[in-house]
């Protein structure tokens, strides 16, 4: 008999100068078997250099799969969250084994002990930290089908709850409307971003497995005025939108690209990342790899006067991640007959595989700050020479991609969280 594993990532990010009221968290009918242990001091600090540079190799690769794999949708825009994506896949490989375990391996290009360790210290960096003028919720879950719960394995449960301080529920998936339970954590943790994610639970679903990130920060320097400029989108139509217009005096290039940096509050950042050929955007769009966001970083040109220009905008997105998976090479796990998850659960005369997947995102950039939320949710059945004296303008008013990172640590380097890409306004 095929059984079913659902993994559900609800990323809200904001980006803010106001604060959201948190209530407390009340589960109505599902039995919490782990207490949340808050902080995870009960694992060995170790190195992960080289796990955060596989990171950030798989945030690159994701964006350009997610990009060619929508880029003909008509008038989308795309906004991605490899963070959600990669804490949320590290907690299902955590019970992979065999032919399953090795595909994720490479799709994630370390082991799965190194991407345990890295997901820890991500972690630790995003419930630990006391930021001044941001805030941030990140939290996991794991939800049990009370009727499959005596099959998982307590390794897997182990492992879920040392390494990434996941709650475990068990409930009966027939009668207990599991569903309203799982909204209501969710909306808990996206202080309400996100009220909704389940809309009905199917008796074959062994788990749900749920990642929660909520992210709120404001603009290091608030814009107080607008400025009405023309957007010319990709189909060539014009709009005329409010723009944000700031003064920078650092200016990034690659031979394709020109960037600069917008900061946010306790270290996170928006990148504008404008194509210096607007005939070639999207094939741009279609290369950008870490490797070309790292040349950018480096390219970092200083004491000049660059004049940037952001513009006012707002979409939702929704991707497929199945087809994500496939072109990672994860074929194995949406497989009923060959996914291998021995690891989390062994259900006599039956196996689980994920069955669909899907993530869906949300943002809104003003000049109070950037807005943004994210819901994924996977079920299982080089610089240009000038004169410093010149003004430089980068202004985002045709096909662009972005980019908001945090500058975590000397370690850790640029912690890539969100890619965009807005095409049309």
């Amino acid at each position: 008999m095929k059984k079913i594993i659902s993994i559900l990532l609800c990323i809200v990010v904001v980006f803010a100068l106001t604060c959201c009221d948190k209530s407390n968290l009340k589960i109505n009918k599902a039995v919490q078997l782990n207490a949340k242990n808050g902080l995870l001091s009960n694992v060995p600090e170790i190195s992960v250099i080289d796990e955060i540079s596989a990171y950030k190799t798989f945030s690159g690769e994701f964006f350009q799969k997610s990009y060619d794999l929508t880029k003909d949708d008509s008038g989308k825009n795309l906004l991605v969250s490899p963070l959600s994506l990669y804490l949320c896949l590290s907690l299902l490989a955590a019970g992979s084994d065999g032919e399953s375990r090795v595909e994720l391996e490479n799709a994630f290009g370390t082991d799965i002990e190194g991407v345990k360790n890295l997901s820890n210290v991500l972690y630790n960096r995003y419930s630990q930290k006391a930021y001044k003028n941001s805030k941030v919720n990140i939290a996991n879950s794991v939800w049990l089908n009370k009727t499959y719960a005596d099959f998982v394995q307590n390794g897997f449960l182990s492992d879920a709850t040392k390494y990434f301080n996941a709650q475990i529920y068990s409930s009966d998936f027939v009668n207990d409307s599991v569903q309203d339970d799982v909204n209501t954590w969710v909306n808990h943790y996206t202080e309400g971003m996100i009220d909704k994610i389940l809309d009905n639970v199917s008796s074959d679903t062994v788990a749900y497995l749920i990642n929660a990130l909520y992210l709120q920060s404001s603009w290091a320097e608030k814009y107080n005025y607008t400025i009405p400029r023309t957007f010319k989108n990709k189909n060539s139509t014009e709009k005329t939108v409010e723009f944000l217009s700031r003064s920078s005096s650092v200016y990034y290039s690659s031979e394709k690209a020109e960037a600069f940096i917008q900061p946010l509050s306790d270290g996170f950042c928006f990148m504008g990342i404008l194509p210096k050929d607007e005939n070639s955007a999207s094939e741009y769009f279609s290369n950008m790899n870490w490797e070309e966001i790292e040349t950018l970083f480096k390219s970092a040109c200083y004491d000049y006067k660059v004049i940037t220009g952001i513009p006012e905008f707002k979409y939702d997105y929704s991707i497929d991640l199945m087809d994500v998976f496939e072109s990672f090479s994860l074929n194995s796990i949406s497989n009923p007959y060959t996914a291998n998850f021995t690891k989390l659960a062994q259900i006599p005369n039956g196996n689980f595989y994920v069955d669909n997947a899907v993530q869906k995102t949300a943002i809104e950039v003003d000049k109070n700050g950037i807005k943004a939320a994210a819901v994924t949710k996977i079920t299982g059945s080089n610089a240009t020479s000038f004169n410093p004296n010149d003004p430089i303008e980068i202004w985002l008013d045709r096909p662009f991609a972005y980019l908001i990172f945090d500058r975590a640590s000397v370690e850790l380097g640029d912690v890539p969280i969100f890619y965009g890409v807005v095409e049309n306004l």
